[in-house]
């Protein structure tokens, strides 16, 4: 499956993302990074993974499909911020609208 080109990503757009760590994710174009949920020993909060293009190690985000805007154009570098909280209650609410099981993806890995 190819995915879109780190050149091609808009800041602030929702995406479903083949990921290790979600499958929605909102593109920061400044960190070239996708914000999104992660789940790690039963915490949820939010959390940024590169892009693909950014190469290996940290890119470990492959964008499949552009889904909407994201009513956000600054992300917080700490997920205890108020921002992150409403970006983690935006991304909470589209995970609905966008189920997992409509977006079956594997973790890229590099190869």
């Amino acid at each position: 499956m190819t995915h879109i080109p780190l050149a091609e990503c808009e800041h602030g757009w929702l995406y479903h993302i083949r990921a290790r760590n979600f499958w929605l994710g909102i593109y920061n174009e400044p960190t070239k990074e996708f914000i999104g949920i992660r789940t790690k020993f039963g915490s949820h909060y939010t959390f940024g993974e590169d892009h693909w293009d950014t190469g290996a190690p940290h890119g470990t985000v492959k964008p499949i499909k552009k889904l909407e805007k994201a009513p956000f154009e600054t992300f917080p570098t700490d997920s205890r911020e108020q921002l992150a909280l409403d970006i983690f209650a935006w991304l909470d609410s589209k995970r609905n609208d966008y189920p997992r099981h409509a977006y079956p993806h594997e973790a890229p890995g590099h190869k």
